[in-house]
Protein backbone atom coordinates (compact mmCIF):
# COMPACT_ATOMS: atom_id res chain seq x y z
CA UNK A 1 0.00 0.00 0.00
CA UNK A 2 1.02 3.68 -0.87
CA UNK A 3 2.18 5.05 2.58
CA UNK A 4 1.52 8.40 1.15
CA UNK A 5 -2.36 7.82 1.13
CA UNK A 6 -2.38 5.34 3.98
CA UNK A 7 -1.69 8.95 5.74
CA UNK A 8 -4.92 10.56 4.92
CA UNK A 9 -6.42 7.96 7.41
CA UNK A 10 -5.34 10.55 10.30
CA UNK A 11 -5.87 13.59 8.83
CA UNK A 12 -9.17 15.20 9.57
CA UNK A 13 -9.03 18.02 7.14
CA UNK A 14 -10.03 16.07 3.87
CA UNK A 15 -13.75 14.85 4.59
CA UNK A 16 -15.25 12.43 3.00
CA UNK A 17 -11.70 11.32 1.02
CA UNK A 18 -10.41 10.13 4.92
CA UNK A 19 -12.86 7.48 5.61
CA UNK A 20 -12.33 5.89 1.41
CA UNK A 21 -9.31 5.99 2.41
CA UNK A 22 -9.82 4.13 5.70
CA UNK A 23 -11.97 1.34 4.37
CA UNK A 24 -9.38 0.74 1.54
CA UNK A 25 -6.72 0.13 4.37
CA UNK A 26 -9.22 -2.00 5.99
CA UNK A 27 -9.83 -4.29 2.81
CA UNK A 28 -6.55 -4.31 1.53
CA UNK A 29 -5.94 -8.04 0.60
CA UNK A 30 -1.85 -8.11 2.29
CA UNK A 31 -2.53 -5.32 5.07
CA UNK A 32 -5.88 -5.12 5.77
CA UNK A 33 -8.17 -6.54 8.66
CA UNK A 34 -8.64 -10.42 7.18
CA UNK A 35 -12.25 -9.87 8.74
CA UNK A 36 -13.11 -6.92 6.63
CA UNK A 37 -11.74 -8.62 3.87
CA UNK A 38 -13.72 -11.56 3.68
CA UNK A 39 -16.90 -9.61 3.55
CA UNK A 40 -19.27 -9.35 0.76
CA UNK A 41 -22.53 -7.39 -0.13
CA UNK A 42 -24.87 -10.28 1.70
CA UNK A 43 -23.00 -10.93 4.55
CA UNK A 44 -22.55 -7.75 5.56
CA UNK A 45 -26.63 -6.03 4.69
CA UNK A 46 -28.05 -6.64 8.24
CA UNK A 47 -25.74 -4.16 9.00
CA UNK A 48 -27.03 -1.34 7.18
CA UNK A 49 -31.11 -2.39 9.32
CA UNK A 50 -29.61 -2.51 12.68
CA UNK A 51 -27.60 0.98 12.13
CA UNK A 52 -31.17 2.75 10.75
CA UNK A 53 -32.73 1.47 13.78
CA UNK A 54 -30.33 2.65 16.03
CA UNK A 55 -30.08 6.08 14.28
CA UNK A 56 -34.01 6.34 14.36
CA UNK A 57 -33.73 5.11 17.77
CA UNK A 58 -31.12 8.06 18.67
CA UNK A 59 -33.61 11.10 16.32
CA UNK A 60 -36.11 9.88 18.87
CA UNK A 61 -34.38 10.25 22.05
CA UNK A 62 -33.36 13.60 20.78
CA UNK A 63 -29.76 12.35 21.35
CA UNK A 64 -26.92 14.72 19.48
CA UNK A 65 -23.92 12.84 19.89
CA UNK A 66 -25.94 9.68 19.16
CA UNK A 67 -27.33 10.93 16.04
CA UNK A 68 -23.92 11.90 14.97
CA UNK A 69 -22.25 8.70 15.55
CA UNK A 70 -25.44 6.56 14.24
CA UNK A 71 -24.81 8.43 10.86
CA UNK A 72 -20.69 7.62 10.74
CA UNK A 73 -21.96 3.95 10.92
CA UNK A 74 -25.07 4.31 8.58
CA UNK A 75 -22.15 6.19 6.18
CA UNK A 76 -19.62 3.33 6.84
CA UNK A 77 -21.59 0.93 5.79
CA UNK A 78 -22.30 2.72 2.31
CA UNK A 79 -18.49 3.39 1.31
CA UNK A 80 -17.99 -0.32 2.63
CA UNK A 81 -20.14 -1.38 0.30
CA UNK A 82 -19.21 0.61 -2.51
CA UNK A 83 -15.26 -0.54 -2.01
CA UNK A 84 -16.92 -3.93 -2.73
CA UNK A 85 -18.54 -2.91 -5.61
CA UNK A 86 -15.31 -1.19 -7.07
CA UNK A 87 -13.19 -4.09 -6.19
CA UNK A 88 -15.78 -6.22 -8.32
CA UNK A 89 -15.82 -3.79 -10.92
CA UNK A 90 -19.72 -2.91 -10.52
CA UNK A 91 -20.26 0.41 -9.56
CA UNK A 92 -17.95 3.01 -7.77
CA UNK A 93 -18.92 5.43 -4.78
CA UNK A 94 -18.92 8.34 -7.83
CA UNK A 95 -21.62 6.11 -8.98
CA UNK A 96 -23.56 6.56 -6.02
CA UNK A 97 -23.78 9.90 -5.77
CA UNK A 98 -24.70 11.09 -9.21
CA UNK A 99 -27.17 7.92 -9.42
CA UNK A 100 -29.02 9.45 -5.78
CA UNK A 101 -28.47 13.09 -7.43
CA UNK A 102 -30.27 12.52 -10.82
CA UNK A 103 -33.05 10.63 -8.66
CA UNK A 104 -33.56 13.49 -6.73
CA UNK A 105 -33.37 16.16 -9.34
CA UNK A 106 -36.14 14.41 -11.12
CA UNK A 107 -38.09 14.18 -8.11
CA UNK A 108 -38.30 17.61 -7.32
CA UNK A 109 -39.37 19.63 -10.91
CA UNK A 110 -40.86 22.25 -8.45
CA UNK A 111 -37.40 23.12 -7.53
CA UNK A 112 -34.99 22.03 -10.21
CA UNK A 113 -37.50 23.09 -13.24
CA UNK A 114 -35.15 23.22 -16.25
CA UNK A 115 -37.37 25.87 -17.60
CA UNK A 116 -37.13 27.84 -14.78
CA UNK A 117 -40.75 27.38 -14.33
CA UNK A 118 -40.65 26.20 -10.66
CA UNK A 119 -43.76 25.55 -8.85
CA UNK A 120 -42.83 27.24 -5.78
CA UNK A 121 -46.29 27.69 -4.76
CA UNK A 122 -47.19 23.74 -4.19
CA UNK A 123 -48.04 22.70 -0.98
CA UNK A 124 -46.42 19.82 0.91
CA UNK A 125 -49.37 17.43 0.18
CA UNK A 126 -49.02 18.28 -2.92
CA UNK A 127 -45.38 17.81 -3.15
CA UNK A 128 -45.97 14.15 -2.00
CA UNK A 129 -48.75 13.64 -4.57
CA UNK A 130 -46.05 14.22 -7.30
CA UNK A 131 -43.26 12.16 -5.71
CA UNK A 132 -45.47 9.24 -5.96
CA UNK A 133 -46.23 9.93 -9.60
CA UNK A 134 -42.70 10.27 -10.24
CA UNK A 135 -41.91 7.24 -8.73
CA UNK A 136 -44.23 5.67 -10.53
CA UNK A 137 -42.70 6.82 -13.94
CA UNK A 138 -39.37 5.61 -12.36
CA UNK A 139 -40.59 2.22 -11.98
CA UNK A 140 -42.11 2.17 -15.42
CA UNK A 141 -39.28 2.77 -16.84
CA UNK A 142 -37.21 0.37 -15.22
CA UNK A 143 -39.33 -2.11 -17.15
CA UNK A 144 -41.19 -3.11 -13.60
CA UNK A 145 -44.50 -3.26 -15.26
CA UNK A 146 -43.56 -5.96 -17.49
CA UNK A 147 -42.49 -8.23 -14.59
CA UNK A 148 -46.63 -8.62 -13.89
CA UNK A 149 -45.46 -7.68 -10.30
CA UNK A 150 -46.71 -4.75 -9.14
CA UNK A 151 -44.87 -5.12 -5.84
CA UNK A 152 -41.41 -6.50 -7.28
CA UNK A 153 -39.14 -3.47 -5.66
CA UNK A 154 -41.02 -3.74 -2.55
CA UNK A 155 -38.15 -6.04 -0.34
CA UNK A 156 -39.99 -8.87 1.22
CA UNK A 157 -37.85 -8.58 4.41
CA UNK A 158 -39.25 -4.74 5.23
CA UNK A 159 -41.07 -4.85 9.09
CA UNK A 160 -44.75 -6.11 8.02
CA UNK A 161 -46.67 -3.30 8.57
CA UNK A 162 -44.07 -1.21 6.46
CA UNK A 163 -44.33 -3.25 3.92
CA UNK A 164 -48.03 -4.04 4.38
CA UNK A 165 -48.38 -0.19 3.98
CA UNK A 166 -46.12 0.23 0.64
CA UNK A 167 -48.02 -2.31 -0.42
CA UNK A 168 -51.62 -1.05 0.49
CA UNK A 169 -49.96 2.38 -1.50
CA UNK A 170 -48.98 0.82 -4.44
CA UNK A 171 -52.45 -1.23 -5.21
CA UNK A 172 -54.30 2.27 -4.63
CA UNK A 173 -52.09 3.55 -7.72
CA UNK A 174 -54.71 1.33 -9.32
CA UNK A 175 -57.40 2.34 -7.62
CA UNK A 176 -57.97 -1.17 -5.43
CA UNK A 177 -58.38 0.73 -2.04
CA UNK A 178 -60.90 2.20 -0.17
CA UNK A 179 -62.90 5.41 -1.08
CA UNK A 180 -63.71 6.16 2.50
CA UNK A 181 -61.98 6.05 6.09
CA UNK A 182 -65.51 4.58 7.33
CA UNK A 183 -65.28 1.75 4.59
CA UNK A 184 -61.19 0.98 6.01
CA UNK A 185 -62.89 0.83 9.52
CA UNK A 186 -65.89 -1.16 8.48
CA UNK A 187 -63.30 -3.80 7.18
CA UNK A 188 -61.26 -3.46 10.55
CA UNK A 189 -64.81 -4.94 12.24
CA UNK A 190 -65.77 -7.42 9.51
CA UNK A 191 -62.09 -9.31 10.06
CA UNK A 192 -62.84 -8.62 14.12
CA UNK A 193 -65.99 -10.56 13.35
CA UNK A 194 -64.19 -13.75 11.21
CA UNK A 195 -61.22 -14.07 13.85
CA UNK A 196 -64.32 -14.72 16.62
CA UNK A 197 -65.56 -17.56 14.21
CA UNK A 198 -62.33 -19.13 13.59
CA UNK A 199 -61.25 -19.49 17.52
CA UNK A 200 -64.82 -20.82 18.26
CA UNK A 201 -63.31 -24.01 16.09
CA UNK A 202 -60.29 -23.61 17.17
CA UNK A 203 -58.05 -24.00 14.07
CA UNK A 204 -54.89 -22.30 15.42
CA UNK A 205 -53.73 -21.91 11.30
CA UNK A 206 -56.90 -19.88 10.33
CA UNK A 207 -56.37 -17.90 13.47
CA UNK A 208 -53.18 -17.08 12.71
CA UNK A 209 -54.38 -15.99 8.88
CA UNK A 210 -57.91 -14.24 10.58
CA UNK A 211 -54.69 -12.21 13.19
CA UNK A 212 -53.44 -11.40 10.31
CA UNK A 213 -55.76 -9.78 8.27
CA UNK A 214 -56.58 -7.66 11.35
CA UNK A 215 -53.45 -6.24 11.28
CA UNK A 216 -53.33 -5.26 7.55
CA UNK A 217 -56.78 -3.72 7.61
CA UNK A 218 -55.02 -1.70 10.33
CA UNK A 219 -52.55 -0.82 8.41
CA UNK A 220 -54.75 0.23 5.88
CA UNK A 221 -56.45 2.29 7.95
CA UNK A 222 -53.47 4.14 9.43
CA UNK A 223 -52.14 4.65 6.05
CA UNK A 224 -55.55 6.30 4.78
CA UNK A 225 -55.30 8.18 8.09
CA UNK A 226 -51.67 9.37 6.97
CA UNK A 227 -50.59 7.89 9.89
CA UNK A 228 -47.45 5.27 10.32
CA UNK A 229 -48.43 1.76 11.52
CA UNK A 230 -45.18 1.20 12.77
CA UNK A 231 -44.63 4.27 14.61
CA UNK A 232 -48.60 3.52 16.38
CA UNK A 233 -47.74 0.45 17.37
CA UNK A 234 -44.29 1.73 19.13
CA UNK A 235 -45.79 4.04 20.81
CA UNK A 236 -48.34 1.48 22.75
CA UNK A 237 -45.38 -0.71 23.10
CA UNK A 238 -43.56 2.63 25.10
CA UNK A 239 -46.33 2.78 26.88
CA UNK A 240 -46.94 -0.59 27.92
CA UNK A 241 -43.35 -0.62 28.89
CA UNK A 242 -43.95 2.49 31.43
CA UNK A 243 -46.69 1.19 32.46
CA UNK A 244 -45.36 -2.03 33.49
CA UNK A 245 -42.36 -0.62 35.28
CA UNK A 246 -44.73 1.39 37.23
CA UNK A 247 -46.89 -1.51 38.25
CA UNK A 248 -43.38 -2.86 39.11
CA UNK A 249 -42.05 -0.45 41.57
CA UNK A 250 -45.74 0.40 42.95
CA UNK A 251 -45.57 -4.14 43.83
CA UNK A 252 -41.93 -3.37 45.37
CA UNK A 253 -43.14 -0.13 47.33
CA UNK A 254 -45.64 -1.72 48.66
CA UNK A 255 -43.93 -5.10 49.47
CA UNK A 256 -46.35 -7.54 48.03
CA UNK A 257 -46.34 -11.45 47.62
CA UNK A 258 -47.29 -13.66 44.66
CA UNK A 259 -50.07 -14.58 46.96
CA UNK A 260 -51.43 -10.84 47.06
CA UNK A 261 -51.39 -10.45 43.36
CA UNK A 262 -54.09 -11.89 42.34
CA UNK A 263 -56.31 -10.88 39.40
CA UNK A 264 -58.34 -8.09 41.21
CA UNK A 265 -55.20 -6.61 42.86
CA UNK A 266 -53.02 -6.65 39.79
CA UNK A 267 -55.82 -4.93 37.54
CA UNK A 268 -56.16 -2.18 40.65
CA UNK A 269 -52.98 -1.70 40.31
CA UNK A 270 -52.83 -1.69 36.60
CA UNK A 271 -55.98 1.12 36.73
CA UNK A 272 -53.87 3.11 39.71
CA UNK A 273 -50.72 3.36 37.17
CA UNK A 274 -53.14 4.40 33.74
CA UNK A 275 -54.04 7.12 36.07
CA UNK A 276 -51.01 8.27 36.96
CA UNK A 277 -49.78 8.14 33.86
CA UNK A 278 -52.59 10.07 32.41
CA UNK A 279 -51.65 13.03 35.23
CA UNK A 280 -48.33 13.13 33.67
CA UNK A 281 -49.70 13.59 30.09
CA UNK A 282 -51.98 16.24 30.69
Amino acid sequence: MNSKNSTKIYDKDIGIERLLELIKVLRDPKTGCPWDVSQDHKSIAHYCIEEAYELEDAILQEDTNSIKKELGDILFQVIFHSNLAEQNNTFSFDDIIQTVCDKMIFRHPHVFNKMGNRQSELSSEEIEKNWEKLKKIERDNASFSEKENLFVDIPNNLPALSRATKMQQRASELEYDFPTIEDALNKIHEEISELKEVLNIKDSRRIEEEIGDILFSLANLSRKLSLEPEKALRLSTDKFAVRINSALAHIKKENLTKTELDSKELDKIWNLVKREQGRKNE
